[in-house]
């Protein structure tokens, strides 16, 4: 990019970037209470704004400079991919979102070997996948669509247009509905039809994670240093709960008796009883919030164990005593966590590799790296794993 539109994006961004939490939520709160939805620039800008502090968040956590890409208006280009062919979808692989270069990248677990990507979009943010295993959703904040992957064969599908850029996606357990936060809003996706239903106002800056509750009754919506549960049948938004310490995005995991969901942000872990959406006693991390920021968190199969991802580390913690463990070190930073159905191993997006970690011995295995780029990286932002 370069000439006028470059500098004027440059000069948006670096204004944006300047702002405090406090005066972006401000902006976002007037523009979206009962009023008519902020256009595009302006959308654009506070979302672009949001980023960077997100971004410059995890960089502090990791105490290194994390490249910060601005959208690309193509997709960028490919170079040196790393694997050995297509990988056969089961119950051991993998799929990680590769940012910057518009792909996902599926991993074979049973010998954490990448295999050929899957050009998807332009600038890729998160992945869920159906509970049956056959498609995989992915969303696109710079072409503002969600795409369909099927998974037999790594074929993406027609994206699903949405009109406003999308960030964190969540599917019902009945495999029925997803739910995508795009903008100021979280909208249902019929996944029988593909067809986008009528979005519901969140009234927040963009939601950094959304977590659905097993029985598909309630969805968490992560935000800015606190959680917006939602009631699914009725569409209605609850009473914003606090979580978190200083330095904003919350993310969420539910234990999967559906009894607790715990929101981590800066270097404390909240859980909020999903019975009555209220607020526990906050478990600390130890350390001061601006190296400890929580980034992702995941919890074991068996619900006994949470494993938090803050700077280049993860830390186990046990959800009975509320201890956390001894943190395992990764070599990057953390971007997001996912954990094989057996809970044997806990697969960790961070720096610009995969790292498996055994959830037995704690103990991290070699990193994968799922892509070979040159200069900016382009990150893992995203991954999950086939139920």
């Amino acid at each position: 990019m370069a000439g006028p539109a470059a500098s004027r994006k440059d000069r948006m961004r670096g204004g944006m970037a300047g702002m405090d939490e406090k005066s972006l939520r401000a902006m976002l709160d007037s523009a979206v209470g009962d009023e008519p939805p902020i256009g595009p620039v302006g959308r654009n800008s506070l979302r672009e704004g949001i980023k960077l502090r997100r971004h410059a968040r995890m960089r502090r956590a990791a105490g290194a400079a994390v490249v910060v890409a601005a959208m690309a208006t193509a997709v960028p280009a490919v170079t040196a991919v790393l694997g050995n062919g297509p990988v056969a979808p089961s119950a051991r692989t993998a799929y990680v979102v590769v940012q910057q270069s518009g792909a996902v990248v599926p991993i074979d677990l049973a010998t954490n070997t990448p295999g050929q990507p899957i050009r998807v979009g332009r600038a890729l943010y998160a992945i869920a996948i159906t509970p049956d295993g056959k498609t995989a959703y992915v969303t696109d904040e710079g072409a503002n669509d969600v795409t369909p992957i099927d998974l037999a064969t790594n074929t993406p599908g027609r994206p699903i247009e949405l009109g406003v850029a999308p960030h964190a996606i969540a599917i019902t357990p009945d495999g029925k509905t997803a739910y995508v936060a795009a903008g100021n809003t979280m909208t249902p996706i019929d996944l029988a039809t593909g067809a986008p239903g009528t979005p519901i106002r969140i009234g927040t800056p963009p939601p950094s994670v959304i977590a659905i509750t097993p029985d598909g009754k309630t969805a968490y919506v992560g935000e800015m240093n606190a959680v917006l549960p939602i009631d699914l049948a009725t569409r209605t938004r609850g009473t914003l709960i606090a979580a978190g310490g200083p330095l904003g995005w919350v993310t969420i995991a539910i234990t999967p008796n559906g009894k607790t969901a715990y929101a981590a942000a800066g270097n404390t872990m909240t859980p909020i009883d999903v019975a009555t959406n209220t607020a526990g006693k906050p478990i600390h991390l130890g350390g001061p919030a601006d190296t400890h920021a929580a980034t992702a968190i995941a919890i074991a199969p068996d619900g006994n164990t949470a494993y938090l991802g803050h700077g280049n580390a993860v830390t186990p913690i046990n959800l009975a005593t509320r201890t956390p463990g001894k943190p395992i070190h990764v070599g990057g930073p953390v971007y997001a966590i996912a954990i094989t159905p057996d809970g044997n191993t806990a697969y960790v997006a961070c720096g610009n590799t995969v790292t498996p970690i055994n959830l037995a011995t704690g103990t991290p295995g070699k990193p994968i790296r799922v892509w070979h780029f040159p200069a900016p990286k382009p990150s893992p932002e995203s991954i999950a794993i086939m139920p």
